[in-house]
């Protein structure tokens, strides 16, 4: 989702696109863009990929969307973007790059009261985040130790048009399209809901902006919105169907109310989000119906 969405900003930009991705996720890459198959667990399928290909900027969108526990698959994800960062960084020529951008994830925060910002003491609850905590902070030490020009970027709920499924809003249009009734379980949740144009401005500001080397920031709106609401507006964006609130438990390690201060992308990226969520969700209700047709 979002590596499409990127790849296809930078190629209107003009700019040389090249992918490094799993052979499994060949048909999800941008048109238009190179395509490098590796491993990024795996040094030596990262180092051979690599050789002899300069790249001035790297963003690193790898590593799977997985709350499991440890024992239960939750440590693939862990190595996935943890030991996939060091491949990748190590693997680089560095002579040839202006920036690398890791694209982390709020979860880091874990049941942190809102708003959370980046001094924070962070409090992962799960492999997932945890490998995104250590990625990051692997970045902020190799920028103190090798001046590596690094940034990571901490996401929110970033959603738009070309999401899949399970995420929230392709589940209930889903839904709605089948005839069946939306089903919440934790409906008074509230989350950081962010627009992925607001991303893309944010994350192509990252590239270039001065100042952010060794870095962490929010991307997100700094304001809460409960999954309720968000469904709602969902719904009225199809003009149809009908929410459900279910009663079984939300997953444990799920922070019911969690959105970001964005205080420090405003001040070093000069950047603050411009769609609003009714807008976001519209746009994004209309592309998956133009996408399954009447």
């Amino acid at each position: 989702f979002l590596a499409r969405h990127i790849a296809s900003r930078a190629l209107d930009l003009g700019w040389h696109v090249t992918a490094l991705a799993r052979e499994a996720l060949q048909h999800e890459i941008c048109p238009g863009s190179d395509l490098l198959v590796a491993n990024p667990s795996d040094n030596e399928s990262v180092t051979q990929t690599l050789r002899g290909r300069p790249f001035e900027y790297v963003i690193n969108c790898s590593g799977a969307i997985d709350h499991s526990s440890f024992f239960e698959g939750g440590s693939n994800t862990l190595i996935s973007k943890l030991v996939g960062t060091i491949n990748i960084v190590r693997s680089l020529d560095r002579s040839a790059l202006h920036r690398y951008v890791n694209l982390g994830s709020s979860e880091i925060y874990g049941q942190l009261p809102s708003p959370q910002y980046e001094s924070l003491t962070d409090d992962p609850e799960t492999p997932y985040a945890f490998g995104n905590l250590q990625a990051t902070k692997f970045l902020e030490t190799l920028y103190r130790s090798d001046k590596f020009p690094g940034v990571s970027l901490l996401l929110f709920l970033v959603y738009g048009p070309g999401q899949t499924l399970p995420r929230l809003l392709p589940s209930i249009v889903a839904d709605v399209l089948n005839g069946k009734s939306v089903k919440l379980r934790s409906p008074d949740h509230r989350k950081d809901f962010l627009f992925v144009e607001d991303f893309l401005d944010a994350l192509f500001r990252a590239l270039t902006a001065s100042g952010v080397l060794g870095e962490t920031i929010n991307i997100c709106t700094g304001m809460p919105t409960s999954v309720e609401a968000f469904a709602k507006h969902v719904l009225a964006a199809l003009g149809r169907g009908q929410l459900e609130m279910l009663a079984s438990a939300p997953r444990q390690t799920d922070n019911s109310c969690m959105f970001g201060d964005n205080s420090k992308a405003r001040a070093l990226l000069a950047w603050s989000p411009r769609i609003s969520l009714v807008e976001g969700i519209e746009r994004t209700v209309r592309a998956r119906l133009n996408e399954v047709g009447p």
